[in-house]
């Protein structure tokens, strides 16, 4: 098993935001699995696509779910990241993960001067180097 970030292609996200959330994972050596709400791109073979995260739930079960939300109670810097079979999820930059339902699993948040949603693009970096730091034993 492995380590997986996931995020949305929806409408309104630019191209080279899908870039940077990929590139960002290619750096910190995460799979990737895309909620694609749109359609209409051509995906290599080997990334996951689901139109809704409801089935990337459902088809990743056996895995750690861990869900950026602005609700959490704990933040990324105090999390103790699971080493193998996780699942990053972060929610759309319009409609978040689950609107006003609450998730299942493990939520985490960032912390920052306000409280409150940020964006994927920004957010995605920040939790992929101090899930790199934590697993290097490198977190102060």
């Amino acid at each position: 098993m492995s380590s997986y970030i996931l995020y949305f292609r929806e409408e309104g996200r630019f191209e080279n935001q899908i870039a940077w959330l990929s590139k960002n994972a290619w750096l910190y050596n995460m799979n990737q699995i895309v909620i694609d709400t749109i359609g209409g791109m051509k995906y290599s073979d080997e990334l996951p696509v689901f139109s809704t995260i409801n089935e990337a739930i459902e088809f990743y079960k056996d895995y750690t779910w861990v869900f950026l939300d602005h609700r959490a109670d704990s933040y990324i810097d105090e999390f103790d990241h699971p080493i193998d079979n996780v699942i990053y999820a972060v929610g759309s930059d319009y409609t978040g993960l689950f609107n006003d339902k609450k998730p299942e699993g493990k939520l985490i948040k960032m912390r920052a001067r306000e409280e409150g949603e940020h964006y994927a693009s920004l957010i995605v970096p920040i939790l992929l180097y101090d899930r790199f730091l934590y697993l290097n034993g490198r977190r102060k």
